[in-house]
């Protein structure tokens, strides 16, 4: 059985697109068709195909050096299939971005399981390292803090709103408080791309979880406007 056979039957079709990416051979795309699940549609093949494709090149070559024609000749594609999918090789990156990324925090957006989110995060992140590393350093490419913020404040916002369940808070407020800590993860993460990652993604985890725990409860009860409680008793 050949690398692309043994892929296959190994990994889960996502798993598999991933892995290839860092494999750097060249696969027809028919093959990469026909050895991945048949329920995933024509078009997400395609796309993970070019995702795969870009994040192998990537492991060699900057962002900013990479052509369209680079990439579709690496999984033989065309040009054409290519700008059908994508406009050009950075929304291909941002398409990266916006699906595996938050893929990977889809299910943990409350308080009892926001460190294992922001944890898939940066496991994510380091799982993918030259990609990241490559993509955070290209200055065409600036939207990494875009994303990063959107996955980091819809997990940061679902804390906020079960913290305060038992305290009157507007929604402006926890939004504000939200935002806070979301622009705080995003400084630190990109910070630890662009420098290579150097700490451990349990260090990053652990250090986040410490600066989080307790003081959101405490940002959140200096808004209160009075306790649900007392509200009512007072009615």
């Amino acid at each position: 059985m050949d690398r692309c056979g043994q892929l296959s039957k190994n990994l889960t079709p996502r798993a598999f697109c991933l892995d290839f990416g860092h494999a750097g051979d060249h696969l027809p795309a028919a093959k990469f068709k026909d050895i991945i699940w048949p329920s995933m549609s024509e078009s997400l093949i395609t796309k993970k195909a070019l995702a795969a494709s870009i994040k192998a090149l990537m492991e060699g070559t900057a962002l900013e050096k990479i052509a369209v024609k680079d990439i579709v000749e690496h999984c033989g594609l065309n040009r054409q299939t290519f700008y059908y999918h994508f406009r050009d090789k950075y929304e291909l990156v941002n398409w990266i971005y916006r699906t595996e990324g938050l893929e990977s925090i889809a299910n943990y957006r409350d308080y009892s399981t926001w460190t294992t989110g922001i944890k898939r995060i940066y496991e994510h992140l380091h799982a993918n390292r030259a990609f990241y590393i490559n993509a955070v350093n290209t200055l065409e490419q600036n939207t990494f803090n875009d994303y990063l913020f959107e996955a980091t404040q819809q997990l940061v916002a679902g804390v906020a709103d079960e913290l305060s369940r038992d305290i009157r808070v507007s929604a402006a407020d926890r939004t504000f408080i939200a935002d806070f800590y979301a622009f705080a993860f995003v400084g630190l993460t990109t910070r630890w791309v662009k420098t290579g990652m150097k700490e451990s993604v349990e260090d990053m985890t652990e250090r986040i979880s410490d600066i989080v725990e307790g003081s959101m409860q405490r940002a959140l009860s200096k808004y209160a406007e009075a306790p649900i409680g007392r509200l009512r008793r007072t009615l």
